[in-house]
């Protein structure tokens, strides 16, 4: 019987030893697992933060610029429209990153044609929509009435990249948003 004990022990010993070392080899095997799998999280959580800071960017640049279109539907002078507007861009640092153009905009034999302008600093030669007196080009093919007035707020806004996923992947936002809204 006391035999039977010690090679009861001895068995248990070998294999205690063999379970550690299979330990051993698992603890190697999560870390090559975690070495697979950490940089696509990363890559996954930065794409994830890039790209909900630019809809939110994006989201208040539609806000801002459908507001002060509105505004100046409602009569007010383009110069007051264009300061409501870059105060109102503050929260996303419009007036140190970006800019605005305002327009008005007027239908004559179903051409729109650009009237008046006012832009911020740097802005003046950036509208998309077309420059004082030219055709309101983005606005060729809409169905409009002639003698209809229109006003345009035109934002532009450089991005600011938050995370090196853009360096490592290419641009995933483009580094100037735009966004326009014509009332």
């Amino acid at each position: 019987m006391h035999g039977s004990i010690v090679a009861r022990r001895a068995a248990g010993g070998w294999l205690s030893s063999a379970a550690r070392g299979l330990w051993r080899c698992e603890r190697g095997v999560d870390f090559v697992e975690m070495v697979i799998v950490a940089p696509v999280l990363l890559a996954l959580s930065f794409g994830i933060l890039e790209l909900g800071h630019a809809l939110s960017r994006a989201h208040a640049m539609s806000s801002i610029s459908r507001e002060g279109a509105n505004i100046a539907a409602r009569g007010t002078d383009l110069d007051t429209v264009l300061a409501v507007t870059m105060l109102n861009g503050a929260s996303i640092g419009l007036d140190d990153r970006g800019g605005t153009v305002v327009s008005r905009i007027r239908v004559e034999s179903g051409v729109p044609t650009v009237q008046e302008q006012v832009a911020s600093s740097g802005y003046s030669t950036r509208s998309q929509l077309g420059l004082v007196d030219s055709v309101a080009t983005r606005l060729t093919g809409v169905s409009l009435a002639d003698g209809q007035e229109l006003y345009a707020v035109e934002l532009f806004y450089d991005h600011q990249k938050l995370t090196p996923l853009s360096r490592l992947v290419g641009s995933i936002v483009p580094d100037t948003m735009y966004d326009f809204a014509i009332f």
